[in-house]
């Protein structure tokens, strides 16, 4: 009995192989945190602020998503 290889490795043209269940995928992402805080043993203040970018494609099936995020919670 012979192990199983990729057709996927073999041939650099092919970006999806079936028996394996690998595609080629392409992703990228973007992300930006802060946040900000004083007090004292009477009161607290703080402040926080977001951003999330992130995508994914996958041409072989036709498939991506998609992300895009802003959050301010102040305190």
């Amino acid at each position: 009995m012979q192990p199983a290889t990729s057709t996927l490795l073999a041939s650099p043209a092919r970006t999806a192989d079936r028996h394996s269940g690998n595609a080629k995928a392409r992703s990228s992402g973007y992300s930006f945190l802060g946040g900000i805080g004083i007090g004292n043993h009477n009161w607290p203040v703080g402040a926080f602020a977001g951003y999330f970018n992130s995508r994914q494609r996958i041409s072989a099936l036709g498939a991506a998503t998609r992300t895009d995020d802003w959050r301010v919670d102040p305190l």
